[in-house]
């Protein structure tokens, strides 16, 4: 479980930003909290702000360092994304942090990368452990410096193949400062054999970010192929409760000849989806994976050398030969069949984090949704986690939700600041959603109303 976020120096984040899921002073809704050995963590939050305020920047943090994690380099939409206001900033690194729960065991990951260059001038994995008396004890995993790296010594227990492979992986991290030592030793196959807990722990914190962590921009399909297969009764049963009229979802086969030619008809450059294809699969047998083209939603798997192609159907009675095409329904059907994994999850230890949720969605289906994840999270076997950014103001409603669950994002001085409702002494029976519309908490346009009456003014003259 994802427990706190830090960045700074990123976008509109110049200073520190925390978001801080652990549970507050709230007791309501109490059903819903994850007790995990030591600490209670919040299953749900949602984050507020008017456009522009810096609630995306905040996702984005999270998904570039995801990105820097799974692939080791930085991605393109993330060079030179440092504070650009303050010309110091161009030279100073980047901070990304997450605390998280695996396995009983907590665990602070962060580092440090100067967006310009790519260059990453600090990497830590440290375990935190709670002590009897209340404190935390960091237990070093590994401490990357510059060029100075220290790791356990357990990573060395008994000698042999895990102390050479440490040694390579470090002369790799020291020859290229752009190299990420988790990275490196998450993917290489020699390590995942190798019995040593502390490796163990490495790989564990390695895989949450490449499996448990979901993070989805407002144009990007969440769900995954594999709920098609496991929970399809699941997805059927979210769109017929959620009234979008589709009865069920179909798989439509369809052969490779006429799934390219479809495509064609569509305008879509068929060298650039073989390649994308190719390399989706590239040294991958008997996976599936979603595309989403104009031309409809398709579910491609691979089974040794062969390629299956279906198109995603939707119908809306027990007909099958009245089957519809994803771009005959609607962007708010489409939206909630692509978010529906949160409400039919595989497993239960993912953390899903939507930016925008109600983009596309009806005020009443944004709120049922919530609601439907919210009555799941009380199941003490379930601990996901709903983390999203929001304008619908009606989910600041203290029946609905806790106040540690409902974060502000607010710009001050052209720099984002993030806090918590936490911090705001308010009663259980006020009207929140009110008094954030008329700014008390922040986070809401405020309007050069001079410079609007002007624009009538000038509009006005017109006629």
């Amino acid at each position: 479980m994802l427990i706190k976020f830090k960045t700074k120096n990123f976008k509109s984040f110049s200073d520190l930003a925390t978001l801080d899921l652990t549970k507050g002073k709230t007791r309501k809704h109490e059903d819903r909290i994850a007790h995990l050995k030591n600490i209670d963590v919040l299953k749900f939050t949602s984050i507020f702000g008017s456009n522009a305020s810096g609630k995306s920047n905040l996702i984005h943090a999270l998904k570039i360092m995801q990105h820097i994690v799974i692939f080791g380099t930085l991605p393109l939409d993330a060079i030179n994304e440092y504070y650009k206001l303050d010309d110091k900033l161009k030279e100073k690194p980047t901070y990304f942090e997450t605390i998280i729960s695996i396995k009983g065991k907590v665990f602070s990951y962060g580092l440090e990368i100067n967006l310009s260059n790519g260059i990453i001038n600090s990497e830590w994995l440290i375990e935190l452990q709670k002590k009897n008396d209340g404190t935390t004890k960091e237990k070093n995993i590994f401490v990357r410096e510059n060029n100075v790296i220290e790791y356990s010594s357990s990573l060395q227990k008994n000698g042999g193949i895990m102390a050479l492979r440490l040694k390579v992986y470090v002369d790799d991290v020291k020859n290229n400062p752009r190299l990420l030592l988790l990275n490196i030793i998450g993917l290489n196959t020699v390590t995942k054999n190798i019995n040593n807990e502390v490796v163990i722990d490495i790989l564990n914190v390695f895989l949450w970010f490449r499996q448990s962590l979901k993070v989805v921009y407002p144009d990007m399909p969440f769900i995954t192929p594999e709920i098609i297969y496991s929970s399809i009764d699941k997805l059927n049963e979210i769109l017929i409760a959620f009234d979008t009229g589709i009865r069920k979802i179909e798989k439509v086969p369809i052969s490779e000849n006429d799934f390219y030619q479809e495509n064609a008809k569509n305008g879509i450059d068929l060298l650039a989806t073989r390649q994308l294809i190719n390399i989706t699969f590239a040294n991958n047998d008997n996976i599936k994976v979603l595309f989403r083209l104009p031309s409809g939603l398709w579910l491609i798997e691979r089974k040794g050398v062969n390629f299956l192609y279906f198109r995603m159907g939707f119908l809306h009675d027990n007909n099958k030969n009245h089957i519809f095409n994803s771009t005959n329904e609607s962007d708010g059907t489409m939206r909630l069949f692509e978010l529906a994994e949160p409400l039919a999850p595989i497993n239960n230890d993912s953390v899903f984090v939507i930016d925008e949720l109600d983009r596309c969605l009806h005020p009443r289906l944004t709120i049922q949704y919530i609601n439907t994840f919210l009555e799941k999270a009380k199941s003490p076997n379930n601990n996901n986690q709903l983390i999203v950014t929001t304008h619908e103001s009606r989910l600041l409603n203290l029946d609905y939700v806790r106040r540690d669950e409902i974060w502000f994002v607010e710009k001050e001085n052209n720099m984002s600041k993030l806090y918590s409702l936490e911090e705001f002494n308010v009663r259980f029976d006020n009207v929140i959603d009110k008094a954030y519309m008329e700014g008390r908490f922040g986070g809401v346009p405020i309007f050069d109303k001079l410079y609007l009456s002007n624009l009538v003014k000038d509009e006005n003259k017109k006629y």
